[in-house]
């Protein structure tokens, strides 16, 4: 296994971390420090795999639709919780729920504005 088997990995979590800092920037310019960052990006992607992990486990029995809205229940309840606390607003203070959940809110919108060009751009290269 060579070690650029990793890269993919690597870079998930370079462009992941630097949208959540992203978000929090954009949302009231709130200051989220880069470990805070990669450890919500690591925390989403072990909640997010788990959860992937079950439904396959249980073979499917919930609906799609129904899936796709607990699990990004899941990850808005997760950014609530902690980018809640570790966030700081311009006043020194932490933001609380409500307000990570909006920045988790603003990363996942980041996230699907660049993926979704990347998946369009995928698809119509290949024949």
């Amino acid at each position: 296994m060579s070690i650029f088997s990793f890269l993919p990995i690597l870079c998930m979590f370079a462009i992941y971390t630097s949208l959540v800092k992203l978000a929090a920037f954009l949302y009231k310019r709130t200051i989220l420090s880069w470990k805070h960052a990669f450890i919500y990006t690591t925390g989403i992607t072990v909640v997010s795999m788990s959860y992937a992990a079950l439904t396959i486990l249980t073979e499917h029995l919930i609906p799609v639709p129904v899936t796709i809205l607990i699990g990004l229940a899941m990850q808005l309840g997760f950014g609530g919780w902690y980018l809640g606390s570790k966030a700081q607003a311009a006043n020194n203070g932490t933001l609380g729920f409500k307000q990570g959940v909006w920045i988790a809110v603003i990363a996942n919108v980041l996230l699907s504005v660049c993926t979704i060009p990347m998946f369009v751009f995928i698809l119509l290269s290949f024949p």
